[in-house]
C-alpha cells in the first residue's frame, strides 16, 4: 500500500501499477464510434445549434444598420449527423466524416406543359461538384472560420443545404441566368438553358441555397467597396459599352456580391491556394471571353485583392499543412 502521507511514495506505487487510479471506468469498446473528424473532423460539444444568419440582404451591410433592418435572418438547421459515415472500418480506431458525395445528384427537373407536372430525368453532369470541391477544401473552410465565425461543422451544414437544392431546367425570370428559390421547405434552382450545366453558374446559385452568401459577401464588400465607388464607374470593361445603376444596385447586395465574385472566381478556373496578378486576371478574362457584371463594375485592384484573401486563398505556411487534411 502507498502512504497516503508520502506523495512521492504514492505516485511512484501508481506510475508502477501497484495502485488503481481513482475515477478510472472501464473502456468503453464502442468508443471508436464517437470520433469524428472535420471536413468533418471536430464532434460538437453538445447538442449542435442551428446557425443564424442574414438572408437576402437587398443593400451594403452599413447601410442596413442605418435602417435597423439587419435583423432578417434565417437558421440553418443542423443535418450533419444524418449523412456521417465510417472510412475505414479495418482501422483501430475508423473515422467518422460527412459523406458529401451521396448528396451529388444529376437529377434535373424539367416542367412537362403537356401532362402539367414536372419530370426528372438523369441529365446532370455533376456540375455541384465544383460547389462541393470549393467549400469542402480545408484551406477554404480555414478561411471561412476566421472570417465569419464558424464552425466546421456549420460549414458542413451550409455545404449540405447547398447540394440539397433541386436543380430545374427552365422558369428562370427574364433577363436571369439562372434563380434560386425556397418553396415549401425545399430550396431549389432554376436554370436558363444556357447556363444548365454551366460549373460556374451552379456554384453561385447553390452558394445561394447555403446561405453562406451573406456572411461572406458582408466581408466581401469591405474589400471591394460599393459597386457605385468604383474607378470604372458606368462604363464596361472595354470602355465601350454601359453598366445601368440596377446592376450596382444588384451586386450592392451581399448575398449578390458575393455570388457573383465567386462565379467569376470559377470563370477565371482558379484553384483554393492560387495566387494572381492583374496581369494575368485579364489575360485570362480575354483569352476565355468572360463577360460578367462582376469584372464590369469592380476595379482591378479590388477584384484581385478579394481573389488573394477571400476564403479560398493560402499562404506558404498553409500549403505545407495542407497535406495534413484529408478532403472528403
Amino acid at each position: 500500500m502507498s502512504d497516503p502521507k508520502d506523495p512521492k511514495k504514492k505516485f511512484s506505487n501508481q506510475f508502477m501499477g501497484k495502485t488503481p487510479l481513482t475515477n478510472t471506468k472501464p473502456k468503453d469498446p464502442l468508443s471508436f464510434m464517437n470520433n469524428i473528424i472535420p471536413g468533418s473532423t471536430s464532434k460538437p460539444k453538445g447538442k449542435q445549434k442551428p446557425l443564424t444568419v442574414y438572408d437576402n440582404l437587398p443593400y451594403p451591410i452599413e447601410k442596413m444598420d442605418k435602417f435597423g433592418l439587419t435583423k432578417k435572418k434565417i437558421k440553418i438547421q443542423n443535418q450533419r449527423e444524418q449523412y456521417l459515415k465510417y472510412d475505414n472500418l479495418v482501422e483501430k480506431k475508423p473515422k467518422q466524416s460527412v459523406d458529401f458525395d451521396s448528396l451529388i445528384s444529376d437529377d434535373i427537373h424539367k416542367w412537362d406543359d403537356k401532362d402539367q407536372k414536372s419530370k426528372v430525368t438523369k441529365s446532370g453532369k455533376g456540375e455541384a461538384k465544383a460547389f462541393l470541391n470549393r467549400y469542402n477544401d480545408p484551406i477554404t473552410r480555414k478561411r471561412m472560420k476566421k472570417q465569419i465565425g464558424v464552425s466546421d461543422a456549420d460549414i458542413d451544414n451550409m455545404i449540405i443545404k447547398g447540394l440539397k437544392a433541386e436543380k430545374h431546367d427552365g422558369g428562370v425570370s427574364a433577363g436571369s441566368n439562372a434563380n434560386s428559390f425556397s418553396s415549401g421547405g425545399k430550396d431549389q434552382i432554376f436554370f436558363g438553358k444556357k447556363h444548365l450545366h454551366n460549373e460556374a453558374t451552379e456554384t453561385h446559385e447553390r452558394i445561394h441555397s447555403s446561405k453562406m452568401d451573406e456572411p461572406m459577401g458582408i466581408e466581401l464588400q469591405k474589400v471591394l467597396g460599393n459597386a457605385n465607388d468604383q474607378k470604372r464607374f458606368g462604363t464596361t470593361r472595354d470602355g465601350k459599352g454601359y453598366t445601368p445603376q440596377s446592376t450596382r444596385t444588384y451586386l450592392n447586395r451581399p448575398g449578390e456580391t458575393y455570388g457573383n465574385f465567386a462565379g467569376f472566381r470559377e470563370e477565371l478556373g482558379m484553384k483554393p491556394g492560387e495566387q494572381i496578378d492583374a496581369k494575368r486576371m485579364r489575360k485570362i478574362i480575354k483569352e476565355k471571353k468572360i463577360e460578367s457584371n462582376f469584372s464590369n463594375v469592380y476595379d482591378d485592384d479590388k477584384i484581385v485583392k478579394a481573389l488573394n484573401t477571400i476564403a479560398s486563398t493560402d499562404t506558404k505556411k498553409d500549403k505545407l499543412k495542407k497535406y495534413k487534411y484529408r478532403l472528403t
